[in-house]
């Protein structure tokens, strides 16, 4: 939203949300905007729409993660020798780098 900026709110079951009233007042939103800011009412709830564009995307940036992971297993290899040779030692997390598929 490049509108203006807004407050969150608050609820008292601890809800983080954004007040419509102010939204409502732009008059150049798309009509898939207008619809959804109509649809929520009085406030619009940020954790639901989190946990929608998460899973949204969360399987994207996971085979982003695991192409880089293939593509650089042998770049972990090669780190973990080198470290060995150097005595110097580094995260767990290489050593389970290359052992992902």
């Amino acid at each position: 939203m490049h509108y203006k900026t807004t407050f969150p709110y608050v609820t008292p079951d601890k809800q983080v949300c954004f007040e419509t009233h102010e939204f409502k007042q732009y008059d150049r939103w798309t009509k898939l905007s207008k619809d959804f800011i109509k649809e929520q009412g009085d406030f619009i709830i940020l954790k639901p729409l989190f946990e929608t564009y998460f899973k949204m995307l969360e399987p994207f940036y996971m085979g982003i993660y695991a192409e880089l992971t293939e593509y650089h297993k042998k770049d972990f290899k090669e780190t973990i020798k080198l470290a060995a040779e150097v005595n110097v030692q580094i995260p767990n997390i290489y050593y389970k780098l290359i052992s992902c598929n």
